[in-house]
This record gives C-alpha cells, sequence and structure tokens, in this order.
C-alpha cells in the first residue's frame, strides 16, 4: 500500500495479516531495507519473524 503522506514508502501486511506479507517482499528483494515500528504486545510475534528474514536475505 502506497502511503500517500511519504512518497517511496510503502505499508505491507504484517505475516499474521496474509500474503503478500513483508517476509513475501523481503524473500523476493522487492525491499532492500526494513524500519520495523512495533505496537503492542501483538506485534512480538511478527518482529521477530520480520528480523529474522531480514537477517537471511
Amino acid at each position: 500500500m502506497q502511503d500517500q503522506e511519504y512518497p517511496g514508502i510503502i505499508t505491507i501486511l504484517k505475516l499474521r495479516e496474509g500474503r503478500p506479507n513483508i517476509e513475501d517482499a523481503v524473500k523476493s528483494g522487492e525491499i532492500q531495507l526494513v524500519v520495523n515500528t512495533p505496537r503492542g504486545r501483538s506485534s512480538e510475534f511478527d518482529d521477530s519473524y520480520i528480523r529474522k528474514s531480514a537477517i537471511r536475505h
């Protein structure tokens, strides 16, 4: 999803929100920089997988 306020910045689904998600975008090379801004305890699950995916790819 394109961010209207910040051109060039996109918002991508979290792992539990469906596909294509952040892990898919990192694996495909679509994303070269990840800025993860967690909110609340429910984000802890995604945070771990996002970091691991970014490191692996």
